[in-house]
């Protein structure tokens, strides 16, 4: 019941950027195209391991929205209107 973007672990030998490609299509169905990196962060509240978070801007150039095995509903918010339960504070 919580939101978060969409977002994984980079494999061995992936490149962040591809990470976020690939991630973005396995959680929302969406094929995305990276526009440019909103920033670097660092997570502590997961409690598996710290992460180190590279969080992209991108715009959609296929796909359809459908919720991955992982998600249960796909969903935009306008900055001004994001929901209150956010998983992870990163």
């Amino acid at each position: 019941g919580w939101w978060m973007l969409p977002a994984g672990f980079v494999e061995y030998g992936e490149y962040a950027a591809d990470t976020a490609l690939r991630e973005a299509r396995e959680e929302t169905g969406l094929e995305v195209e990276l526009t440019s990196l909103f920033g670097l962060y660092f997570g502590t509240d997961d409690p598996r391991n710290v992460a180190h978070l590279a969080v992209y801007r991108a715009k959609v150039v296929g796909g359809a929205p459908r919720a991955g095995d992982d998600a249960a509903e796909v969903a935009t918010f306008a900055p001004e209107a994001l929901p209150s339960q956010i998983a992870f504070r990163a």
